[in-house]
Formats: C-alpha cells, structure tokens, sequence
C-alpha cells in the first residue's frame, strides 16, 4: 500500500499530502494527522487581526505558512510601486494614463520616458 493510498483511507486528498511535504512534516505525521485541525480557531483570530479570510488561506495553502503566522502577521501596506511613482509624475505633466500606457506596453519605453516626454499635439491636416 502507498503513502498516498494510507493518506486516502484517513480523509487526506493526494494534494493534501503533497502540500504537508513540502511544508517539511514527516511522511508520517502527513498521513495520518486530521485535515486542518485547529484551522477555524487560526481563521477566528485572523478576521480580529483585520486578516481577510483570502489572505489567510493563501498563506496557508499557497506560501504554505503555519496557521499561526497566517493568522498573526500583520498585512503590511506595500510601497508604491515604481510603475505608481511614474504614473504620478505623468498626471503632474498632463500626461494621461492612457497614453502613459500605451507608451510602456505597446512601444516599450521606460517608465521615465513614458511619463516624462510631452504629448505631440496634434496637428490640423490640410484638406487639398
């Protein structure tokens, strides 16, 4: 019989095991201990610290945290990006996000370049 077979007949998805081996546990302790044992308790304490229910099970199952971290760390606010201090610069320049954008996306050209450099006016074409 396999691990993964031993695993299924106590309730643990293949996946499951997977995702406790890779987190470290031993094959078995993996095998044989319950499914999310204690999760609802980590959850409770998550939602008082101001941790979405999302956040805390992408901790958990996709970074593979424990519970206690995914419940206890705070969700630190991300400075802006580079990409959001160039988008200000635009706005302060009157460029639009529209053609900052396009800039970056469809001609490749540096944030600096795209956020910086003066829109072309358009000119009147003559009719003949």
């Amino acid at each position: 019989m396999t691990p993964y077979d031993i695993a299924e007949k106590n309730g643990i998805s293949e996946q499951a095991l997977n995702a406790r081996l890779a987190r470290g546990w031993t094959l078995d302790r993996s095998i044989k201990a319950p499914i999310n044992k204690g999760r609802s308790k980590w959850l409770k304490i998550a939602l008082e610290n101001g941790i979405k229910k999302s956040t805390f099970d992408y901790r958990y199952y996709s970074l593979f945290w424990s519970f206690e971290d995914a419940a206890t760390v705070p969700v630190s606010q991300k400075p802006p990006s580079e990409r959001q201090r160039w988008l200000k610069v635009a706005k302060e320049n009157g460029i639009s996000l529209g053609t900052f954008n396009s800039r970056v996306n469809m001609y490749g050209r540096s944030y600096e370049y795209a956020a910086t450099h003066p829109v072309q006016k358009q000119r009147k074409k003559e009719i003949s």
